[in-house]
């Protein structure tokens, strides 16, 4: 706007700078860890859900409502088809190797 001589001067031009972004490594909390082993007892269908979930970091709609034909276990990838992702967009979600585990574990 500034360029075009829209505006005299950028309402941005006292506005600091944000802070430098800090790399935090994390690590799977005790409660984390507790969770995933009380879902392993817990099993099919909300243990396997959760522990999807928490492989992927999908949204819980997304999982819940997945098909099988969405998944290529042999390429470790789901693709999740635009009409149930929130920008409309297909979307191509690597599996881990447990991941698949888990999802070949579902009763068909």
């Amino acid at each position: 706007m500034v360029k075009r001589d829209i505006l005299p001067a950028s309402p941005f031009d006292h506005v600091d700078h944000p802070s430098a972004e800090k790399s935090a490594a994390r690590k799977l909390s005790e409660m984390s860890c507790r969770s995933w082993r009380a879902r392993r007892v817990d099993g099919y269908p909300y243990g396997s859900m959760v522990q999807v979930l928490m492989l992927v970091g999908q949204r819980p709609g997304e999982v819940r409502k997945s098909v099988r034909h969405e998944f290529d276990m042999s390429k470790q990838i789901w693709v999740l088809p635009g009409e149930r992702t929130k920008n409309g967009r297909e979307h191509h979600v690597p599996l881990s190797t447990m991941a698949v585990a888990i999802l070949e574990g579902v009763p068909r």
